[in-house]
């Protein structure tokens, strides 16, 4: 600073400069900015703070709370209101299928005002009020009613209404987590209050409002929205056709209903039970509202219970049914065909008549497929030989579900949704592959359909994909170990694999000694059927987990294979894996004989007596 004042104190010293000096050079437009350009450059360098903005997630919350809020707030008569309310959150919840949307709505109390809805819609205008009706059963508009009167009065309000609450419904309970929210006892009430099944209503009124929670079942509102509707009316064709020809044979409406729901689900109509719980709710409604004495309600009854029984279609996997089965389907069903017990003078009417082979024929399959709770298989078998005389149709439906009780409990992975179907573990617990002998891998297999590529049964690795191992079965039927990435799979090709049966498969592989390769054994059901030499599986890095997976995971997939001369996809494959067991140790042949032996139902952790778990025949 004291260098600087001399200057400038030399500088006024030495006066005003002579006509001969050369006036100072102008600053360029490069000095001039000179002092300031450091203070520019460090202030570009910060990065410059937005406000946040709205996200898309955000917006579709804020349309949707004030979709619920209008929604709740609109009297019952305000129509218009509640249908663009609606149709608000179904867009909202069709348009942004994210979990935080789906939340937003159970927190939002969005099934309680939902609900609540669909309770309100008696409140509505009625077609009465502008509809009369014929001496035919069809509805028709009076003459003097105006086309503005016909929109805001439609016969139709109330079912939009109820279509609108469903599809929401549906939607927000694609998260599985939602469905802890929904009260169906709650729906069921407000079903009822709602008057779209009113005891008064017409035969076609009702089969609409039945097809429409069909809908809500199977979670398809195109096609399944007028299932029911359409099934019952080629029924009644069938049948009058029948009538008109004197040459064909006469049929009931039973086989009718049978050849027709037959005929849907061979033109690839497959539905699955997405909300089980909806099941009993539907055919509580048919209880109530039809009436089995009159021939044309006593069709609809047939049609709907035969549809409910279609979804227990084994051809189709396991799914619906063991979610109809939770859903006290089963119950409801021995309900029909038990009845009320003598003295009780409680528990539904027995049914009788046509109807009850489809009840029958209900509960059957459940029971092969799902089994039965303590209590339903209690009241089954006090019904068969609680009498003088034992009940022959009872016993020969515990006859036939016998079988399905010797199936052990199982995962199925089913390829039909998508190209994979895996469960995975995160680690297995234990260093893998054991570092001082060997190890065997047992599990309980059964094949469904049986794939079109490679099919994953165990896999395991760890990050760094060091260590690997997989286990899979072929297109051929034949099993395949790989015990590296670098190296292909090696097949047992002596043995073929057979489907629709449990099989205990084992695969030993041996701690090689001294050189590289080691025996790797297959064994089904306790006998050893091929061997190949393969390598042992590396070690992963210090303190690194080794992860795990039973079926193929997204990764391992291939891509489907078409028919030939056919654009459509070949038949997903399906498995049921059942008991399976990762052992550190080389296990004997005797003892693999035994745990196949003990059959698929043990579960054990073979360090029993176990010759107990054996039968007469089993037994050494």
């Amino acid at each position: 600073m004291l260098r600087r004042l001399s200057e400038a104190s030399s500088l006024f010293s030495r006066g005003p400069p002579t006509s001969t000096d050369s006036p100072p050079p102008l600053p360029s437009s490069d000095s001039s900015h000179s002092l300031s350009s450091a203070a520019l450059t460090e202030a570009l360098s910060y990065d410059l703070v937005t406000s946040p903005q709205p996200t898309r997630v955000a917006h579709a919350k804020e349309d949707l709370r004030h979709a619920l809020d209008d929604l709740q707030q609109a009297s019952p008569s305000e129509v218009e209101t509640r249908l663009s309310a609606l149709a608000t959150i179904q867009l909202v919840l069709q348009e942004h299928d994210v979990q935080d949307v789906q939340r937003a709505f159970s927190s939002l109390g969005g099934f309680e005002i939902v609900v609540g809805a669909l309770a309100a819609i008696d409140g509505a205008p009625r077609s009465e009020q502008a509809r009369s009706e014929t001496g035919d059963g069809e509805l028709e508009a009076p003459p003097d009613a105006s086309s503005q009167d016909l929109h805001l009065h439609d016969d139709d309000v109330g079912f939009h209404l109820a279509t609108l609450i469903f599809h929401v419904l549906h939607l927000a309970l694609r998260l599985s987590a939602n469905s802890d929210f929904l009260s169906f006892p709650a729906l069921a009430s407000a079903l009822d209050l709602s008057g779209i099944l009113a005891p008064d209503a017409s035969l076609d009124d009702k089969a609409r409002s039945l097809s429409l929670l069909w809908a809500f079942l199977v979670g398809d509102f195109s096609e399944g929205a007028s299932a029911i509707v359409v099934v019952r009316s080629r029924v009644v064709k069938r049948l009058e056709r029948q009538r008109d020809d004197d040459d064909q044979a006469p049929s009931t409406a039973l086989d009718a209903v049978r050849k027709l729901v037959a005929d849907r689900r061979a033109q690839d109509v497959v539905e699955a039970a997405l909300h089980p719980a909806v099941a009993p709710l539907l055919l509580d409604l048919v209880d109530s509202q039809l009436d089995p004495t009159v021939e044309a309600e006593r069709q609809l009854r047939l049609t709907v219970v035969a549809l409910v029984t279609s979804l227990l279609d084994r051809r189709n996997g396991e799914k619906s049914a063991v979610g109809l089965g939770e859903a006290g389907l089963l119950s409801a069903a021995l309900e029909r065909v038990l009845g009320a017990r003598e003295g009780d003078g409680i528990g539904r009417r027995r049914v009788e008549g046509d109807e009850r082979e489809v009840w029958i024929e209900m509960a059957r399959r459940l029971l092969g497929s799902t089994g039965a709770a303590t209590q339903d298989a209690r009241k089954l078998f006090e019904a068969a030989g609680g009498r003088a005389d034992l009940d022959d149709e009872l016993m020969q439906l515990l006859l036939d579900t016998l079988p399905g009780s010797h199936a052990p409990p199982c995962v199925e992975f089913d390829f039909d949704q998508a190209q994979t179907s895996n469960m995975s573990l995160r680690s297995l617990g234990r260093p893998f592959p054991p570092p001082t002998h060997g190890y065997s891998l047992l599990a309980w297999i059964s094949i469904v359909t049986p794939p079109s590529s490679p099919l994953i049964v165990f896999g395991a690795t760890d990050p760094s994909s060091r260590t690997f191992f997989e286990l899979s079965l072929l297109p051929s039927m034949r099993f395949a170990v790989q015990t590296s990435l670098r190296s292909p799979p090696l097949e047992f090709a002596a043995y073929t694999f057979s489907a629709d049966s449990f099989h205990h498969v084992a695969l030993v592989h041996q701690r090689p000694k001294f050189v590289a390769q080691s025996m790797c054994s297959l064994y089904v059901d306790g006998e050893l059927v091929d061997s190949v030499k393969a390598a042992y599986p590396a070690a992963p890095p210090h303190e690194w987990d080794v992860q795990a997976w039973f079926g193929t995971p997204s990764e391992r997939a291939a891509a489907p294979p078409t028919r030939m001369g056919d654009d459509a996809r070949a038949p997903a494959p399906r498995w049921k894996l059942g008991p399976s067991w990762l052992v550190h140790g080389e296990l004997q042949a005797d003892f693999l004989e035994v745990c196949a032996r003990l059959g698929p139902r043990y579960a054990g952790t073979f360090q029993d007596i176990l010759g107990r778990f054996l039968c007469v025949l089993c037994s050494p």
